[in-house]
């Protein structure tokens, strides 16, 4: 037995130093409760680093003209949606750690964030939230604005919040632009 233990901890301590046999847990995932008087422009601005349109993508559904109160308002998905900087990380090496997000994906992810000066400890989004989501495909005469009239509940500064970047004299026939 005790054999056994004294080649278990050199092994145990290797592991926890490399978080090799380590269950990596997720982190939870942060809610509000709507109270009476609150607007998502208030929720946003009463927690740090939670922009509007975070809270539209996190809470799909939600009318902003019409909140509950009672409602649940996610306002941290949690940490899938994130990857926390460290020395010598860099835009192009941080989308090569994810399968599902380029170097594209992450300057349109992260419109605030210097890619040459990126702090440590600081966090960089790194997913796209898709939870009822809408996106319409680009046809022949589309423009924004007949886009937003065809499709009710989507307004034209809709379009280029949901589409940052997007250039309205040179939509892509076939490219998919989002809704809601």
């Amino acid at each position: 037995m005790k054999k056994l233990k004294f080649l278990m901890a050199p092994i145990l301590a290797v592991g926890m130093i490399l978080g090799i046999g380590v269950g990596h847990g997720h982190a939870e995932v942060s809610t509000v409760t709507v109270e009476e008087g609150d607007t998502l422009w208030n929720i946003a601005a009463s927690h740090e680093n939670v922009t509007i349109y975070d809270l539209y993508e996190w809470n799909p559904g939600v009318d902003p003209y019409n909140m509950k109160v009672g409602t649940e308002i996610i306002i941290d998905p949690g940490s899938d949606w994130y990857h926390t900087v460290s020395a010598g990380d860099t835009f192009y090496s941080i989308a090569a750690m994810y399968e599902d997000v380029n170097l594209t994906d992450l300057y349109v992810l992260n419109p605030n964030v210097d890619p040459f000066n990126l702090q440590i400890g600081s966090k960089v989004r790194v997913k796209y939230g898709d939870y009822g989501n809408e996106y319409y495909t680009i046809k022949s005469g589309d423009t924004l604005y007949s886009i937003a009239m065809v499709h009710q509940d989507v307004t034209l500064v809709d379009l280029y919040h949901l589409n940052p970047g997007i250039n309205p004299l040179n939509l892509q026939i076939g490219s998919e632009i989002r809704l809601k």
